[in-house]
């Protein structure tokens, strides 16, 4: 074998080694912890288990504005089977800018404020908008820069969408939400918090109940159920704990439970407990529910400073 020949097996056994050097070091699962464009924070890691659509984009950007129909029509149609849509903005005027942004264009998913330089660390981004699908475990399958159709995005997320997917974060409930309740809107928690010496959280309501009678008799139940991890799914253990709160005043827009740390049930060290509320109206009849949400290791991440 001449010096040449045995120069390009070389040349093409690094490019090989370079090939496969590279998606393996892609294949490790991203995370982030970022604030939302409605005031709370986002972590990345609380999605496993779903398949997200992460799309970066700015407000300025005109294909970034063109792609939200698209991505409120997937989350809307696919959030039942385990899809998680987050919008990541690399606006420089940040909230001022985002939140407007988010209102105006009715987005039914979460949208975090992020930056250019983080962009490109998490998904090599320097082109807007980028689209990354990540797999249940966190990690990308796929990557669109520029606008890419919603038949490419579905044949990328549809081989994770799964109905036993757990259920998505609470923040990731949004009033834009198509399918949202007619009047509950969004839940987020308060962790570690005292209230007459006791220790606890807080679960936030928001609900627009101003037609309804409070008199006739008007009630928020919030919901406790512990689920076990048995493979890739999560398996209730039991009824889910209620706790009632009753509404007297319905001019009130936000309702605030307040969950002592002994109400909460007790939860396998690798499991969860699913939760959310259930408006209830005369004789205690369930009207409508907000979307559940699933909260790992409550007792260290809801009580931890008891």
């Amino acid at each position: 074998m001449t010096r040449p020949a045995r120069m390009s097996i070389a040349a093409l056994v690094i490019t090989l080694v370079l090939m496969v050097a590279g998606p393996a070091r892609a294949a490790g699962a991203m995370n982030f912890t970022l604030p939302t464009a409605e005031g709370q924070k986002l972590r990345l890691a609380d999605f496993r288990g779903r398949v997200v659509i992460l799309d970066f984009f700015a407000t300025w950007c005109r294909p970034c504005k063109a792609a939200m129909p698209k991505l409120k029509r997937l989350q809307a149609r696919y959030g039942s089977r385990g899809l998680s849509v987050i919008g990541y903005s690399v606006d420089q005027k940040g909230i001022k800018v985002v939140l407007p942004y988010v209102r105006n264009h009715k987005l039914n998913f979460p949208v975090v404020l992020g930056s250019a330089a983080q962009a490109m660390q998490l998904a090599r981004v320097n082109k807007l908008p980028t689209t990354v699908v990540l797999d249940p475990h966190g990690r990308v399958v796929a990557r669109f820069e520029g606008p890419a159709g919603e038949d490419r995005l579905l044949a990328a997320l549809r081989p994770y969408l799964n109905r036993q997917a757990p259920a998505a974060p609470a923040l990731a409930a949004t009033p834009n939400d198509p399918g949202a309740s007619r009047h509950l809107g969004r839940l987020w928690i308060t962790p570690n918090y005292h209230m007459n010496g006791q220790s606890g959280f807080l679960v936030h309501v928001i609900a627009d109940v101003l037609e309804l009678d409070p008199n006739r008799g008007l009630w928020l139940a919030l919901h406790l159920r512990p689920e076990a991890r048995r493979g890739s799914k999560l398996v209730p253990l039991g009824q889910a704990k209620k706790l009632y709160q009753r509404i007297d005043d319905n001019s009130q827009q936000h309702f605030v439970l307040f969950v002592r740390c002994d109400q909460v049930p007790q939860v396998p060290t690798n499991g969860v407990f699913r939760a959310w509320v259930t408006l209830l109206g005369p004789g205690l009849k369930p009207m409508e529910s907000t979307s559940q949400f699933t909260v790992s290791r409550p007792q260290d991440s809801l009580c931890s400073a008891r």
